[in-house]
């Protein structure tokens, strides 16, 4: 099937959401939708050569604009970007408010990549910028990679998920930076993958963009790792019990089932015994 752009903003049409493009039952359809706004968008601003100030036309050989007059190439935009899911031992995740703009909505800390930055040097720089918290880079875990078509209606994106496993205490030290307004605690139910905030369910129209579809994700991602990576631990004060261990991993994967032994046995490699607690 071929799909043809056409400048029809002189005629009377009717306007779709982004979200609307996302849920055609023809995915076809709604893919050919999003590309086509994001290429006129990227026409538009570049009727002009930035580097002489010519016309632009189309490249003839490949998917660019090109100056007849210097040569000069421009390349559609693509955005590399990063989304953090700060959670905590009871299940919780931190969302954010955006402090500017016109996206309302909840929202996980994200960011774009700057040049000069690893990603784990743009994760703790957009967590202390957005909740003004310190991260120790051990404790950054990437997840995942999320490139779905209009994703972003402010551009084309890619962007890398992570998780960053915080006890308790470290989240009563989160508050809103210069990128936020406001900083909420979101209950995650691990088991059905849903969200809630003061005990009301949110939808996806509860968050910005796909961050409720990454939040799942990250779920499954961390039920399925809590068999091989002990990372899950950070969530736990630096000096723990193994039954905190036990209420910790039926927290996360509540299908779970995981005795000391087996505890010990899994993960005791990755602890040091100090000694007992006193009850």
């Amino acid at each position: 099937i071929k799909f043809f752009l056409a400048d029809l903003t002189s005629l009377n049409h009717i306007k779709v959401s982004f979200r609307t493009m996302r849920t055609f039952e023809d995915q076809m359809l709604g893919f050919a939708a999003i590309t086509a706004w994001h290429l006129y968008r990227w026409i538009q601003d570049n009727k002009y050569c930035g580097k002489c100030g010519h016309l632009m036309d189309f490249d003839k050989k490949e998917r660019a604009m090109r100056c007849p007059h210097c040569s000069n190439i421009v390349y559609p935009k693509i955005s590399p970007a990063v989304i953090v899911g700060v959670t905590n031992d009871k299940g919780q995740i931190l969302v954010t408010k955006y402090a500017r703009g016109h996206y309302q909505s909840y929202a996980l800390v994200a960011g774009y990549y700057e040049i000069g930055e690893t990603i784990e040097e743009t994760v703790k720089r957009e967590v202390k910028e957005e909740i003004n918290l310190e991260l120790p880079l051990e404790k950054i875990e990437q997840l995942v990679t999320v490139s779905t078509p209009g994703r972003d209606p402010r551009g084309w994106t890619v962007t890398i998920a992570h998780l960053v496993y915080l006890p308790g205490r470290a989240f009563d030290l989160a508050k809103a930076g210069d990128d936020a307004k406001e900083v909420l605690l979101v209950d995650v139910d691990f088991h059905t993958g849903k969200c809630y905030l003061d005990g009301k369910e949110l939808e996806e129209k509860d968050f910005a963009f796909d961050h409720l579809s990454i939040i799942q994700t990250s779920i499954k991602k961390i039920k399925k790792a809590i068999d091989y990576d002990p990372r899950f631990l950070y969530l736990l004060e630096d000096e723990f019990t193994v039954d905190d261990g036990l209420a910790l991993i039926e927290t996360l994967c509540p299908e779970k089932s995981c005795t000391s032994d087996s505890f010990l046995e899994k993960y005791g490699h990755s602890i040091e015994e100090v000694g007992f607690k006193r009850i």
